[in-house]
């Protein structure tokens, strides 16, 4: 899994920005969203960021 905290700034984020698609992967399936075939590995990276970054998920992967 990707270590969000090693990166700075949006380049955490990988470069994508938050897809309507890949949130309704994550509501769908919290718990298996990160091993559906949708998403390469850089975009899941970016998902799991974008969930910590925007409050849905703490540091440990919890919904808030």
């Amino acid at each position: 899994m990707f270590n969000w905290s090693y990166e700075k700034g949006w380049s955490r984020h990988q470069h994508f920005g938050l897809r309507r698609e890949w949130l309704e992967l994550y509501l769908a399936d919290r718990q298996g969203w990160r091993g559906s075939s949708i998403l390469g590995n850089r975009q899941v990276d970016s998902l799991a960021v974008r969930l910590k970054t925007t409050g849905i998920e703490d540091s440990s992967g919890r919904l808030t």
